[in-house]
């Protein structure tokens, strides 16, 4: 799931985009004819509303995907800490570090260093 989250939110973005300005493809004018024949005329606006959540979406899913890479990068590999090389002790992680190990699809482990105060996240061996 590395670049699974990147794809979907360009790809939500980009038909957001397409259906907001009217630029829809064929396939998806002939549903919304056959929609109109069945179900009557679909309100005026609501292409653009479409349009404007899936726009959103797409960057609100581009943003979290950022938010996860960023804190990839932070990620320690050992349970010794980082700033001044002692042992450190595993504490709660938060529900933020729960959305992230999910998204990342690894396992994490929140610690935090008794001597210098250090609080990260580490990678479960």
């Amino acid at each position: 799931m590395k670049r699974t989250l990147e794809v979907l939110s360009v790809a939500i973005f980009l038909a957001g985009v397409e259906l907001a300005t009217g630029g829809l493809s064929t396939t998806l004018d002939r549903f919304i004819e056959q929609f109109t024949l069945v179900f009557g005329e679909p309100p005026a606006s609501g292409r653009g509303v479409a349009g404007l959540l899936l726009t959103f979406s797409g960057i609100a899913l581009g943003s979290i995907a950022l938010w996860a890479h960023r804190e990839r990068r932070e990620l320690t590999e050992t349970t010794d800490c980082p700033r001044c090389g002692a042992r450190t002790e595993r504490i709660k992680r938060r529900k933020r570090h729960r959305i992230l190990a999910a998204l990342l699809g690894e396992g994490l482990t929140r610690r935090r260093c008794a001597e210098c105060g250090w609080v990260g996240l580490t990678q479960k061996p």
